[in-house]
């Protein structure tokens, strides 16, 4: 018997084949039934498992979100410069030189050619910048000058008030306000060199009485007259009085004859030692002869 009349007669055929007269043919493998897709619901929740409005918004998702714009709220700077020194006010002697250091800076992208003046000094006093004009850019924001100041030996010991202009090619200028404080030169004390002494008259009366003049003239090493100094005199007969100072470089004081007759000597003396002298006659006082 075929292995198809066997199943025939047993009425039964093997898993997944179907008899057909003499063929056993495979059966066609059982299809599963496609559901439509289902939406998830979310399941109620009882009263105490509320979901608040804070919990809500934090569950949105990425897409139920709103864009946020962020704006910038930062002013915009304007093209323009500005000037400083990194110190305004300084102090100098007569017959000096100084120099002020000026800062040129430029933000905004300011982007133009400056020029740079003084005004405010007397004309005696030179002045001269180390870059007259200077160039600002977005590359070059800024320029460092300085200010040469000649203090001449003749000019007024006191504080002047001056100006450093800032002037653009286009646009208003900028104006920087500095001191200069002038000193006074120390003068050096000067030194005696020479001394001399002259008598008005050089013969008196020994009388204790008969007076003269003396003049002392003071010179140090230029030969040039020196006042205020202190000078002592000495008379070895008669007297001398106390030196007074002219001012011009000149002394004077007064000598008193003695009574006894001779040559008297008066000596100046300087604080730093130089000395001079002078000699004065002193002759006999005439006796009156009486007769009878």
């Amino acid at each position: 018997l075929t292995a198809a009349s066997t199943l025939r007669i047993l009425g039964t055929s093997p898993a997944g084949f179907d008899v057909c007269q003499d063929r056993i043919l495979p059966l066609a493998p059982p299809q599963e039934a496609t559901l439509p897709a289902m939406k998830k619901l979310p399941l109620p929740l009882a009263d105490d498992q509320a979901v608040t409005p804070a919990e809500e918004a934090e569950t949105e998702t990425s897409d139920e979100k709103e864009t946020e714009v962020v704006t910038d709220t930062t002013p915009a700077v304007e093209p323009e410069f500005k000037v400083s020194a990194l110190a305004s006010q300084k102090t100098a002697k007569v017959g000096a030189n100084l120099s002020y250091v000026i800062t040129v800076q430029g933000q905004g992208g300011f982007s133009q050619s400056l020029t740079l003046s003084v005004s405010g000094l007397p004309e005696k006093v030179e002045t001269s910048f180390s870059s007259p004009t200077v160039k600002l850019s977005s590359n070059q924001t800024n320029q460092v000058v300085e200010l040469e100041v000649s203090v001449p030996d003749e000019m007024e010991a006191k504080t002047y008030d001056f100006t450093v202009s800032v002037t653009p090619t286009s646009g208003e200028a900028k104006t920087l306000p500095l001191k200069l404080t002038v000193e006074a030169e120390a003068k050096a004390t000067p030194v005696v060199e020479t001394v001399s002494v002259k008598a008005k008259a050089t013969s008196l009366t020994a009388d204790g009485t008969s007076t003269t003049i003396l003049t002392i003239d003071l010179k140090d090493t230029a030969q040039q007259s020196v006042s205020g100094q202190t000078v002592t005199l000495t008379a070895d007969i008669g007297t001398v009085s106390t030196v007074k100072d002219k001012g011009d470089g000149t002394y004077t004081a007064t000598y008193t004859a003695g009574s006894k007759a001779g040559t008297a000597t008066v000596t100046a003396k300087t604080a730093n030692g130089k000395t001079a002298t002078v000699q004065l006659t002193l002759t006999e006082k005439e006796t009156d002869v009486k007769t009878t």
